[in-house]
């Protein structure tokens, strides 16, 4: 067993007495998080921990891994989940976006069978300064530097424990120990990027100074995202005057809040951000359902926008609730009403007004009312017996709530 403060610390902010999958490879890194978690457990390992093992066959000493898994398995009476993958050069092209895809579907899959909202994974402070310098190499604009200690993934939260150790120190822990861990000969491999700055060599004083730079590059994050939370209105006013790098970090704040997966997050982001570009407003379809609308001074993603005809005859005041929004008729003199019954419906493009407006056109009339984009296509008409426009709101009567219309 394994005993650290500063593990068990993250483990007791976020797990408690929770059931985890931990997702182990018989390395350096997670057969310490397993040895740390049975220390923080300590009894009723088997209803506490889970263990997710993929071999990717991707060098002839998979099987020592593997054996090791076996053991660590066995000698705390655990239950595992496997799997076997054999990477295609040819249909897969990229070993480590292949292989990250098919370990996050498979431990997604674990957590919906065994019911589990954390998924334990064995990144340090190496693999934390790895991913800022890459960050840093491929002008990333993240919405944090390097790693954070829990992350929302799919319908799970992953946690990094060991983000305080560098892997020196795991290793050194593990052999005085004497604990038996697997020393994957593929993390020598120069192909691969990480491998590439891994293996660089730095030493403690060089990873240092890069781990207080993230740090500091995130605390400024951090008020940068505090000032996206606190927009409320007018937020293409305040994106305009943001720097290239934080229009992007803005966009991608939206899309966080939305069900989205990485892949559409990023293609979003990136036609939100060419759109954004353009003087035009508008509606831009993002694909699954989701839609850019775009104001003069705010904007929006959204997948509740949705358009389809409605028509409905009211007979008497009162208050009405219909598709797209709530009416209060009890005081029909609002609504220019001399009599019942009305229709409401949805406006049409050849629509015109039998009143003595300067506009007879309706879409010209609510285009003068600067209704919002979204609105346009669903802003209501009110006809008489003889199928006549006699009314339609003005909007700025029901943006003061002279008018009680009320949008949903």
């Amino acid at each position: 067993m394994v005993n650290n403060k500063q593990i068990n610390k993250v483990l007791a902010k976020y797990i408690k007495n929770k059931k985890v999958l931990l997702a182990y490879s018989g390395g350096p890194d997670s057969t310490f998080l397993l040895e740390s978690l049975v220390s923080f457990f300590n009894t009723n390992l088997k209803d506490n921990i889970v263990l997710a093992y993929v071999n990717y066959h991707d060098s002839d000493y998979t099987f020592k891994e593997e054996q090791i898994v076996s053991e660590y398995t066995k000698k705390y009476h655990l239950n595992r989940y496997q799997l076997h993958v054999r990477f295609n050069k040819e249909k897969d092209h990229n070993f480590e976006e292949w292989a990250r895809n098919i370990r996050y579907t498979f431990f997604k899959d674990i957590c919906e069978i065994e019911k589990i909202s954390y998924l334990i994974v064995g990144h340090h402070k190496d693999d934390l300064i790895e991913t800022y310098i890459l960050q840093k190499e491929r002008n990333i604009s993240p919405a944090i530097y390097g790693l954070k200690e829990i992350t929302e993934f799919h319908s799970y939260n992953v946690v990094r424990p060991l983000l305080s150790l560098y892997k020196d120190e795991i290793k050194t822990i593990l052999n005085k120990k004497g604990l038996v861990f697997y020393d994957d000969i593929t993390n020598y491999y120069e192909k691969n990027t990480r491998n590439k700055i891994r293996n660089k060599g730095l030493s403690i004083k060089e990873k240092d100074k890069i781990v207080k730079k993230c740090k500091k590059e995130n605390k400024k994050l951090d008020h940068l995202y505090l000032s996206f939370n606190k927009v409320k209105e007018n937020n293409l006013v305040f994106y305009q005057r943001l720097t290239e790098d934080n229009k992007k970090r803005y966009i991608f704040y939206l899309l966080n809040s939305l069900q989205l997966s990485v892949k559409e997050k990023e293609g979003f982001l990136n036609i939100t951000y060419d759109y954004l570009k353009r003087i035009e407003k508008g509606i831009l379809n993002l694909g699954s359902n989701y839609k850019l609308v775009k104001e003069e001074q705010s904007f929006f993603i959204t997948n509740k926008y949705k358009v389809k005809d409605y028509s409905y005859i009211v007979k008497k005041p009162g208050i009405y609730e219909f598709d797209f929004f709530k009416i209060d008729l009890t005081k029909p003199e609002l609504f220019n009403i001399k009599s019942f019954p009305i229709v409401i419906r949805k406006n049409k493009k050849e629509d015109k007004i039998s009143t003595n407006l300067v506009s007879k056109d309706v879409h010209s009339f609510i285009k003068k009312q600067k209704v919002p984009i979204y609105l346009r296509e669903i802003y209501p008409v009110f006809l008489n017996d003889n199928k006549e426009i006699f009314y339609v709101p003005f909007y700025v009567d029901i943006k003061k709530g002279k008018t009680p219309i009320y949008f949903y």
